[in-house]
């Protein structure tokens, strides 16, 4: 991943979803009802370099325009941990919206792999209010 590029991230290992809402590929969350959703998502990245400060940001795009995001920002120079950064919201949304993620890094390096007890890669929505 390069700096100051935004990139959608794939969630392709998925373990359930009761109303046929979500789509692995292209990791698109498309309601089949208008309603009020929670929606969150995880992800983990791990920088090229060790060596320098950086923020991560993560953000909910609706119909590809970003709506909301939340960033984390690494102070600690030669500390080689991955980091996490998660962003929820309650959005209202409309049959056949579409929900994707996206994250973005002051620094260029990787998404982390979803494996279990490694990576911390998630994405989930539940429907709180049917408004239909």
């Amino acid at each position: 991943m390069k700096a100051n590029k935004s990139v959608q991230v794939f969630f392709d290992k998925e373990e359930f979803d009761l109303g046929r809402e979500y789509e692995p590929c292209p990791s698109i969350f498309e309601p089949r009802r208008d309603g009020v959703y929670l929606v969150t998502s995880t992800v983990g990245f791990t920088p090229d370099s060790f060596r320098e400060n950086y923020r991560t940001r993560l953000e909910f795009r609706i119909n590809n325009e970003p709506f909301e995001s939340a960033d984390n920002d690494f102070w600690g120079k030669g500390v080689r941990f991955a980091n996490a950064v998660q962003v929820t919201a309650i959005l209202n949304l409309k049959a056949g919206d579409e929900v994707s993620v996206f994250v973005q890094s002051t620094i260029p390096g990787t998404i982390l792999a979803s494996v279990p007890g490694e990576g911390v890669n998630t994405f989930s929505a539940a429907r709180l209010v049917d408004l239909g």
